[in-house]
């Protein structure tokens, strides 16, 4: 189901493409996730968890190759800020997703089954997937507008999951710890995707130069 690619990264740009790489393998691990949650099929979950360990090694290996470039002068350090923050908000995506997979895979069959049941949730899968999606790969490209233009899409994510919450019962039903099975167990799972996709979009756009809030960012960089 994945294809596995040899990430370096030394060279020229060598931390930038293995960011992108790295990014690619997410989106792969989130379309499984919800493929398994719509299909109820938990063959793609299983396949997540199996990759799950080479993301984990990658996610180091990038956050050791910034430290070492940012003290050997060949990373400047706001840069390197950016670059952190980005690997890390991948890591939160890649452990998103494998929670959802491991959740998946140790549901009894007929209680899986009840978590894509709902076909009410599948525009909002939809406009979840398309805007992880359109996040990933405007980090792949180190592409501004499109990390603009993707962080705009959370309203409509945000007005699926209003309507799905409500016709499974409201707030009250969560807060009561329905959300463990069914359609908002569903729920509560994509509405971290698309939070966290938001979150790399702006990480991205402040690596690019764009700005959130105006304010610096302050990272802690231990070299």
């Amino acid at each position: 189901m994945f294809t596995v690619l040899e990430i370096t990264t030394s060279g020229p740009g060598g931390l930038k493409r293995a960011i992108a790489q790295q990014a690619g393998r997410v989106e792969s691990m989130v379309d499984h996730a919800i493929d398994a949650l719509l299909s109820r099929d938990p063959k793609p979950a299983a396949a997540i968890l199996n990759e799950q360990a080479a993301v984990n090694a990658m996610e180091t290996r990038i956050d050791q190759a910034i430290h070492v470039g940012t003290a050997e002068g060949t990373v400047e350090l706001p840069e390197a800020i950016a670059m952190l923050r980005v690997n890390r908000d991948l890591a939160r995506m890649r452990d998103i997703t494998a929670e959802l997979a491991r959740r998946l895979c140790e549901q009894p069959e007929g209680r899986f089954a009840e978590s894509g049941d709902d076909p009410e949730l599948q525009p909002l899968a939809i406009a979840v997937s398309h805007l992880a999606k359109k996040t990933l790969r405007a980090l792949a490209r180190r592409d501004l507008l499109l990390a603009s233009s993707a962080k705009s899409e959370k309203s409509r994510v945000d007005a699926y999951s209003g309507y799905v919450v409500n016709r499974a019962g409201g707030p009250k039903a969560i807060s009561a710890g329905v959300e463990e099975r069914g359609v908002l167990f569903a729920v509560r799972y994509l509405e971290q995707i698309a939070d966290q996709s938001v979150t790399i979009a702006r990480s991205l756009i402040v690596w690019l130069g764009g700005s959130e809030t105006g304010e610096p960012t302050i990272v802690h960089l231990a070299v």
